[in-house]
């Protein structure tokens, strides 16, 4: 189950490059100009759009999945005490999240091939990397990121919605272990 739910976060970190692309090069699933006896044609269009709203879900539907398939993961907990240093992370890891917008929007539209060239190469980095973990996606849904310091000494990622503003604050918590160092808290 692990690492059936590491390739669904990675496959949900990294969608947002296909729908972007796919928006961007209006690459319709549900294109109806051949339908055009039996529906009106100012329907036709519209209708079609449809795909560009599917294409927008996808990165939504991937994370919505990927969190309610969370609860199959090894539980822990973070006791009292335990944290000795917390960080806000958000906004460390967006940036490489914008290169994604980039990568979609440079690769020439109706290029499929270059497409999944491209998307293989980057979900291929990102499986090697611990970024997949960083969805942007999560942002959306209200989820922050925090690097910990245990009083160990271990640096962990702690994925969360709430908000924790001191070390102290981090207690009696019951976390999923996506790794060793990465835990999400529902």
């Amino acid at each position: 189950m692990d690492k059936l739910f590491k390739i669904l976060l990675n496959i949900s970190s990294t969608s947002l490059l296909l729908s972007i692309y796919f928006i961007k090069s209006q690459y319709y699933i549900l294109d109806l100009t051949w339908f055009y006896r039996v529906i009106p044609n100012h329907w036709i269009e519209p209708i079609s759009k449809l795909s560009l709203l599917f294409y927008f879900l996808i990165p939504f539907i991937a994370t919505a999945t990927v969190l309610w398939l969370s609860k199959y993961l090894g539980r822990d907990e973070f006791k009292q005490g335990e944290v000795k240093e917390l960080e806000y992370v958000n906004d460390n890891f967006l940036p490489s999240y914008l290169g994604y917008f980039f990568v979609a929007l440079s690769i020439p539209d109706n290029n499929l091939f270059l497409l999944f060239v491209m998307y293989g190469i980057i979900f291929l980095l990102v499986s090697c990397s611990k970024s997949f973990y960083f969805n942007p996606v999560f942002f959306l849904f209200g989820y922050r990121f925090y690097q910990v310091k245990t009083k160990l000494g271990l640096l962990l990622v702690l994925i969360s919605k709430q908000e924790f503003r001191t070390p102290q604050s981090v207690s009696s918590i019951t976390v999923y272990r996506i790794n060793n160092f990465t835990f999400l808290e529902k």
